[in-house]
């Protein structure tokens, strides 16, 4: 047991090296990246922006574990043990344990878990606190539709809630409120979010970029909330084939939340982008990639994956070894 921790321990310490040589790669590049998403589909931007948030939570995780895989491999005896003919070095092995588990290894793989829970912990408050709030708000007999719950609120809202399978909620005062043309615009506009799982990409962004400097991290989830609602915005105008009444259910809300105050920590359909959701809706709408391109990124990427594992793998434990020499 106090082997693989050990090798835990090595593990962090590569992820850690990964986190902070991401993180320090998208602060550089996140000035000219941006300006180069200017004129991009908002679909694939959000994606794009969701990818860079995420990397230095994700990508260093991702990379780690690639590193252990030669070494599980064989352990199953699918492939060749080297550990034993490199003695000299770190291994990133789960059954070779290279350097004893110290008591500063086992601090820092405390502290790990520490910062983990602090990240997650806070996230997870919230959406019970939402969960809770829901739950107290009578329903409406009658739903608007099978997916969309219509409860009782004198607050104007409407979002979409929910992490695996995601409902929208829409308040009985939105609902008398708004004509029909801009009450359709607002529940495409939730659907759309549900579709895509926005409420679950949302978490895993808050949660994943808390290794991004903290001006890194407040211009990509900035950037990723305006890409998102854009995109929606434009998925509402095709199916009810008006961008002008997406816009026009905008500004109708925003005027409706002006009247009434929102509840503390309430975000939904209007948010803090109005200006540029209604400019992009007024303009024309950019060309969206075909779905085919985003197959074969994801192919080359699995691809370079694969054949990356075994360099990866022996440069890691190259550079911890190196890193202990210095230190």
């Amino acid at each position: 047991m106090s082997a693989r921790l050990a090798s835990l321990e090595l593990g962090l310490i590569a992820a850690i090296g990964f986190a902070a040589v991401t993180s320090v790669c998208l602060a550089l590049a996140w000035p000219w990246l941006r300006a180069r998403l200017a004129g991009v589909h908002p679909a694939l931007r959000a994606r794009l922006v969701w990818l860079a948030a995420i990397a230095p939570g994700a990508l260093p995780a991702l990379l780690v574990a690639l590193c252990f895989v030669p070494g599980l491999l064989a352990a199953a005896g699918l492939g060749h043990d080297h550990c034993t003919h490199h003695p000299g070095h770190a291994h990133l092995c789960l059954k070779h344990a290279s350097i004893p588990l110290t008591r500063a290894g086992m601090g820092l793989l405390a502290l790990a878990a520490a910062l983990l829970a602090a990240a997650i912990v806070p996230e997870v408050v919230s959406l019970v606190r939402t969960r809770r709030w829901l739950a107290r708000l009578p329903r409406r007999a009658m739903r608007h539709a099978d997916d969309v719950e219509v409860v009782e609120s004198e607050t104007p809202f409407a979002f979409a809630a929910g992490l695996l399978r995601p409902r929208t909620h829409v308040a009985a005062r939105l609902l008398e409120s708004l004509p029909a043309p801009q009450l359709a615009a607002v529940v495409e506009h939730e659907r759309a979010h549900a579709r895509r799982r926005d409420p679950l990409a949302r978490l895993a962004a808050r949660v994943l970029s808390r290794a991004h400097l903290p001006w890194v991290r407040r211009a990509l989830l900035s950037e990723l909330a305006v890409a998102t609602e854009e995109a929606c915005d434009a998925e509402a105008g095709r199916r009810v084939g008006d961008r002008l009444a997406v816009a026009e259910a905008i500004l109708a809300v925003e005027r409706l939340f002006a009247a009434v105050p929102a509840p503390a920590g309430l975000t939904g359909f209007g948010g803090n982008s109005v200006a540029e959701r209604v400019r992009a809706l007024l303009a024309v709408e950019p060309q969206a990639p075909p779905r085919q391109g985003y197959r074969i990124a994801a192919a080359l990427a699995c691809a370079l994956g694969v054949a990356g594992i075994d360099p990866l793998h022996h440069l890691t434990e190259h550079l911890l070894a190196l890193a202990a020499r210095l230190l």
